[in-house]
């Protein structure tokens, strides 16, 4: 890998053709432009209109539909086809505006429209079809860390959609400030030799238009308060670029080159409605964007384009960045070993790295994914390059290659390869010869975007235009490479082929004069596995020829979404084979072993028949006695219904039977105890006379019981005289 180093910016002058400075003369600009907020303004924003030149008077009412007076013939004649192989004279257009109705606003619009089409029949009107895939949503997160909703809907993969006929500016460029009379500086301020991409460049937006309306969709799909933070967010970078452009204060070695360069009134359009400006003249959009966008300005146009800007999602970031990732040490020992540019703060790529990883666990870290993030984290801030990051991964579907089976990789690689044959048949035929296939050398190219390659002057310029039309601009790229090195694949056989296409094959656009009059400089490193390489001189390479051949390849939507229908049946066809096949060997060995196993059951199954057999006879038995059972018991059930008539009718008579019975024995009962209670009352006067007498005796036995013991008493007495008297004497 061989370095760049730092030099001083070149200007060149955009070579104009006369047809192209004929057309900048019939559409000059004007001192103010109406724009339609449709899409860049909530419908309900106050209006604003400012009077310099350079500022948009934007006025805020929907904008009514154009009338053949204010359509600008130049946008008609940029739907056409390539200048250099077809003109349209004015009075051709003229005799045709002659024949439109004017009685209805939309039928004169979808004339002209069918007018442009006419004048110029082999050209493609600016339409859109979203070629890619559909990426799996992102595993839901808490409402803090992941508000937008809109990254987790499913998007219809075969959705199509047409260029918008929505706000159309009033007037158009004011011929001193048109791109095409301007000298231009280009982005790379390395030893980068330039050769000017001029305005006689065949129109080739298709992948601009399409990128827009794409994008348009996706924000369809956000919430109010998403939209509302996007709105926010792009307002900003509106008051951040005219303070720009008021203050001309820019931190770089380059930067009043750099500012110097700037058509301020061309970027003040661009930056004040994009997607109008973009569909009302895509040509001269296009030819800013491949010339490179203003250092400066680039982080600004980069997120207008992507519509990345939003605080939520700053929050977001934020909040991840405080947080621990499975993936830490795989993002350390990748950029430890990993050559970036000199400007490029390592904590802060690990940051926005760490920080995507958090957020989107399913893709996780995969080490490419570095290369991606080290232009936007040296063009943006932190988080609105994580914000980028974001859209990038997860709008233009790149994330999509990053996952497990990597989908859109084999998609952009068949792709790839329908896009080589149709453009370079020989060499596409020449590779398959020599059984070279694009996954052997051109992955890395999708996968990083050509980063791990080229200096990173080059790269920006790359994602300049990637950002502006998609990751589908890679192909024009791809395709461009082969074609420049065509004679040299040719030749080459399969040993050094491999290797021819992937290191050398890039060496077609060195710049060698510049490279040998360039010293090396050490302090500008790029991006290189290992340490930075150190050589004499260092690669210019011809940067502008690159881009200028990657436009030669026509490439539009529609040609993309046949390609990725064909490559889906066929993946499917294919799919469906192998499964076919696996079935057919697996089915034989199980057909050999069932037949055996069908033998053997063969007597099992008879047997099993005569006993299913014998057991319905059986059944047929147990139901005719369960019928006579049932017939039995339905005669018992219909006597004892008859019993529990009669035992029913009996217990209606029982109440009257019971009160006269109770009456007869009560009476008889209370006889018996009259009775009975007059004996006792006589055994009470019995037994009253006896305990009278009683007394009486009681009381004769308590004298006579006085009497004795008095008796007793006197006896006693007298015995004690006695042996007193008996005592005395003896002694």
């Amino acid at each position: 890998m061989k370095a760049l180093p730092d030099s001083d910016n070149v200007q060149d002058e955009v070579n104009v053709s006369d047809e192209q400075e004929e057309d900048d003369a019939d559409s000059p600009y004007e001192e103010s432009v109406s724009v339609s907020p449709s899409e860049s303004a909530p419908e309900s924003a106050p209006t604003e209109t400012v009077a310099a030149a350079p500022v948009l008077a934007v006025s805020v009412p929907e904008a009514p539909e154009p009338t053949v007076d204010e359509i600008d013939l130049t946008t008609a004649e940029s739907l056409t086809a390539d200048p250099e192989t077809q003109e349209v004279s004015s009075d051709s257009i003229d005799e045709k505006l002659e024949d439109v109705d004017l009685t209805d606003d939309q039928t004169t619009t979808a004339s002209v429209s069918s007018l442009a089409r006419e004048v110029s029949p082999t050209s493609t009107p600016p339409s859109e079809t979203n070629t890619s895939k559909i990426a799996p949503p992102l595993p839901s997160r808490n409402a803090k860390k992941s508000p937008f909703a809109w990254f987790r809907q499913t998007r219809s993969s075969d959705r199509d959609t047409g260029v918008s006929t929505g706000s159309t500016f009033a007037s158009t460029f004011s011929s001193s400030s048109s791109i095409s009379k301007k000298k231009r500086s280009t982005t790379s301020r390395a030893s980068t030799s330039i050769s000017s991409i001029t305005s006689a460049t065949a129109p080739n937006y298709d992948l601009l238009l399409s990128r827009i309306e794409a994008t348009k969709l996706d924000l369809q799909n956000r919430d109010a308060s998403e939209m509302e933070a996007h709105l926010a967010g792009t307002q900003k970078l509106r008051d951040e670029f005219e303070a720009l452009r008021k203050t001309k204060s820019y931190d770089s070695a380059d930067s009043e080159a750099d500012l110097a360069s700037i058509d301020w009134d061309f970027w003040t359009l661009i930056v004040s409605d994009y997607s109008s400006m973009a569909k009302s003249h895509p040509t001269e959009l296009s030819h800013a964007i491949q010339n490179g966008l203003p250092p400066p300005l680039r982080g600004t146009i980069w997120q207008l384009m992507a519509s990345s800007k939003s605080s939520i999602l700053e929050e977001v970031y934020t909040d991840l960045i405080t947080e621990t990732s499975p993936h830490e040490k795989m993002i350390h020992r990748d950029l430890s070993r990993t050559s970036f540019a000199k400007s490029v703060k390592t904590e802060s790529l690990f940051n926005v790295l760490k920080a995507y990883t958090l957020f989107d666990p399913e893709v996780g870290y995969i080490q490419g994914m570095a290369f991606i993030t080290v232009p936007l984290v040296l063009v943006l801030k932190e988080e609105e390059a994580f914000c980028l990051l974001v859209n990038l991964m997860k709008i233009y579907l790149l994330r999509d290659m990053f996952l497990p089976e990597m989908p859109a990789l084999h998609l952009r690689l068949y792709q790839f390869d329908r896009i080589l044959e149709e453009t370079v048949p020989k060499v596409h035929t020449h590779l398959a010869r020599q059984g070279v296939i694009s996954s052997m050398y051109a992955s890395q190219w999708f996968l990083t975007l050509f980063a791990y390659k080229f200096p990173l002057p080059i790269v920006l310029r790359i994602f300049d235009i990637v950002v502006a039309e998609g990751l589908e601009s890679i192909l024009r790229f791809a395709v461009a490479l082969m074609k420049k090195n065509a004679d040299s694949i040719i030749a080459l056989e399969f040993d050094t082929l491999v290797n021819f296409l992937k290191e050398d094959l890039f060496d077609a656009y060195v710049d060698i004069e510049a490279t040998q009059a360039t010293p090396y400089k050490a302090a500008v490193p790029f991006f290189v596995k290992g340490a930075i390489t150190s050589t004499i001189s260092e690669v210019v390479y011809r940067v502008n020829d690159l881009v200028a051949d990657a436009y030669e390849i026509k490439i539009v939507p529609e040609t993309l979404k046949k390609y990725e229908q064909e490559y889906i049946e066929l993946h499917r066809v294919e799919k469906e084979r192998q499964a076919e096949l696996e079935g057919l060997k697996s089915s034989n060995a199980k057909l050999s072993s069932k037949v055996k196993e069908l033998e053997a059951s063969l007597g099992a199954l008879n047997q099993e028949h005569v006993t299913l057999a014998n057991e319905l006879v059986q059944l047929k038995m147990e139901k005719e006695t369960l019928t006579d059972k049932n017939t039995d018991l339905t005669a018992e059930m219909e006597a004892l219904r008859a019993t529990n008539s009669s035992l029913q009718a009996q217990l209606d008579e029982l109440p009257d039977k019971i009160q006269a019975q109770v009456e007869t024995n009560l009476k008889t009962e209370l006889d018996n105890l009259m009775t009975r209670n007059l004996a006792v009352m006589d055994m009470n006067r019995t037994l009253q006379d006896q305990l009278t007498s009683s007394e009486t005796e009681l009381a004769d036995i308590k004298v006579q019981y006085a009497t004795i013991n008095q008796q007793h008493q006197s006896l006693n007495q007298k015995w004690s005289n006695i042996r007193k008297v008996i005592g005395t004497g003896t002694d």
